[in-house]
């Protein structure tokens, strides 16, 4: 009889000790599951990668938010060469060898006739302001607002004389015509007559 009741008496520690080695599985499993699902919510993403028409799948890699290129992956994209230096990776454009040839270069506008040219487009601007202003108003052709207009016309055309004078480089006289060509419209837009002469 004592040997029943010791083994009555051990079932419940085996049963604790069984419920315990359960518990740790499934804690056990649980975790795995979770750290699994983590890994797998942050794992990189790949996407392809466009550049001018030409595609390069899988290329681009998003991790956190972040996306990284190959720098061999984009140079093939771009047909460009990489040279791996020391503390640095210098990447070469097939077209950067023409663009830095001096021939091949375009020039700039020249200051004085970027200047000129900026005064001139604020004359046209605000001679352009009065003309809607009175268009609006629907007195364009009036007596009294003729003199205002006519003023606004000749410092446009002072602000153009003073940018073709300016105009001294291929890219000057490209973008003067541009300007005479506005300032063309402009005074179609209104047929501005002669102020009154006072003596």
């Amino acid at each position: 009889m004592l040997n029943a009741y010791c083994a009555l008496a051990t079932w419940p520690v085996k049963i604790m000790k069984t419920l315990s080695r359960f518990l740790s599985f499934v804690f056990f499993t649980l975790s795995l599951t979770f750290a699994v699902s983590a890994v797998a919510q942050n794992a990189p993403r790949t996407r392809a990668l466009v550049v001018n028409g030409r595609t390069a799948d899988g290329a681009v890699v998003q991790i956190d938010g972040h996306s990284y290129v190959d720098v061999e992956t984009l140079a093939q994209v771009l047909g460009a060469a990489v040279r791996l230096e020391p503390g640095r990776v210098v990447l070469t454009s097939a077209n950067s060898e023409t663009v830095a040839k001096p021939g091949h270069a375009t020039p700039a506008l020249s200051k004085e006739f970027a200047r000129a040219a900026i005064s001139q487009l604020a004359d046209m601007r605000e001679w352009k302001g009065a003309i809607s202003s009175a268009i609006r108003s629907g007195v364009a052709g009036g007596n009294w607002l003729a003199p205002l207009l006519h003023e606004h016309r000749v410092r446009a055309e002072e602000s153009l004389n003073q940018a073709s004078v300016a105009a001294t480089t291929d890219s000057d006289k490209l973008a003067l015509q541009l300007l005479r060509g506005e300032f063309a419209n402009l005074g179609q837009w209104t047929a501005i007559p002669k102020p009154p002469s006072y003596p």
